[in-house]
């Protein structure tokens, strides 16, 4: 079976321009996929503020200060953090691990003792 280039009939050099676009894409399509991390922390019920902590597996870390016990963490990469939440008293709640999905709205609820 002779193929359908063979004829004229496909030409591979929009084929490379189609790759050339997706490769120039690639990269932007990941930042999109960042989830939106929203922190919410809590005393007894209550909101509380702390210094919300989150670190990965690779060490690096992102960090939030709660305003009414709530605050949002951008830069997170996908997969397993440790999350520690430090309250305004200095009291120091145990770190906890928490799976962080590709993408999405995630709610990340904190206490502090």
């Amino acid at each position: 079976m002779r193929s359908p280039a063979r004829f004229g009939l496909v030409s591979s050099r929009p084929l490379l321009v189609l790759f050339a676009v997706a490769a120039t894409l690639a990269p932007t399509a990941i930042a999109w996929a960042e989830p939106e991390v929203i922190v919410y922390v809590r005393r007894a019920g209550e909101a509380a503020d702390a210094t919300v902590t989150v670190t990965d597996d690779d060490g690096h870390t992102v960090s939030c200060e709660t305003e009414n016990g709530q605050c949002s963490l951008s830069g997170l990469a996908p997969g397993r953090h440790l999350v520690v939440a430090q309250g305004r008293d200095g009291r120091r709640a145990e770190s906890r691990p928490v799976l962080i999905p590709a993408d999405g709205k995630v709610s990340l609820f904190v206490s502090v003792p």
